[in-house]
């Protein structure tokens, strides 16, 4: 046999050896789709199968009972927490309210009332107003006040009270009928102030040459007036009289008496 002969002869084997492994190739690709079809029909109809089965749809509806339980008690506790929220708020509104209220804000008409200042309040709280004390005719209101102080200070002499008032002043206008003012009493505390309020009712023996006694009652506030005087004009008609802690008199008198003695200590 030639050497071309045997060429010819290896050329067509290699050909023949090539051929034979596409047809395997083709083949094994051919069984690896069925394969992998017949996988996907089991797998289908395993799903399928799963679905309907009784054990998958408990199983399923468990999990979406837990599922549920937890995203309520996840709701609830932002719902506790928002309403921990409001609740705070809430309390600032009405805090917030209650300051208004008490510096007389009208919100309805944007305009501030007559409101106490903390400077007035904390003056009310250590003085007293006295009745009946006279008031010197005079046109020189210095020498007024040096008569009311001098009457005071008799009336604390009287008492026993152991400090002097840092201020006496009268309230409202000069009356025309000639009868005396109300008289304020500015003490150095609300205890000097308690003081005199507790020891008031000694007054009752004090000389005023048989005329009218001399009350004493805590300063008020409009508020607290305007109450006094609703409940005062309610009880005297059924013949109840008001008392007021602090008072040297059963039957406590807010107006002006029409005395014009001189207030002298008894000897």
């Amino acid at each position: 046999m030639s050497g071309s002969e045997k060429t010819k002869k290896k050329k067509k084997m290699e050909n023949g050896e090539e051929k034979k492994t596409d047809i395997e190739n083709s083949v094994n690709t051919f069984l690896e789709l069925k394969f992998l079809e017949l996988v996907k029909m089991t797998v289908d109809q395993a799903v399928k199968v799963l679905f309907v089965s009784p054990e998958f749809k408990k199983g399923l509806g468990e999990a979406m009972a837990t599922f549920q339980k937890q995203q309520k008690e996840a709701f609830d506790i932002e719902l506790d927490k928002m309403k921990t929220k409001i609740d705070k708020l809430e309390k600032m509104v009405r805090e917030q309210a209650e300051v208004v209220k008490q510096l007389g804000l009208d919100l309805k008409t944007g305009k501030v009332g007559d409101s106490e200042d903390v400077a007035e309040k904390k003056e009310r709280l250590r003085s007293v107003v006295m009745l009946n004390v006279p008031e010197l005719n005079s046109h020189f209101e210095l020498e007024k006040n040096k008569c009311d102080l001098i009457s005071v200070n008799l009336i604390i002499q009287y008492l026993n009270i152991g400090v002097q008032p840092m201020a006496v002043y009268r309230l409202g206008r000069q009356r025309q009928d000639g009868r005396p003012r109300l008289l304020k009493v500015v003490m150095p505390n609300s205890m000097s102030q308690r003081e005199l309020l507790n020891r008031a009712p000694k007054l009752k023996t004090f000389n005023t040459n048989g005329h009218p006694p001399v009350y004493v009652r805590k300063s008020m506030s409009r508020e607290e007036l305007v109450e006094f005087r609703a409940m005062r004009a309610q009880q005297k008609p059924n013949g109840i009289m008001v008392n007021t802690r602090g008072s040297n008199s059963t039957d406590m008198q807010v107006d002006d008496d029409n005395s014009n003695i001189n207030v002298t200590q008894k000897n």
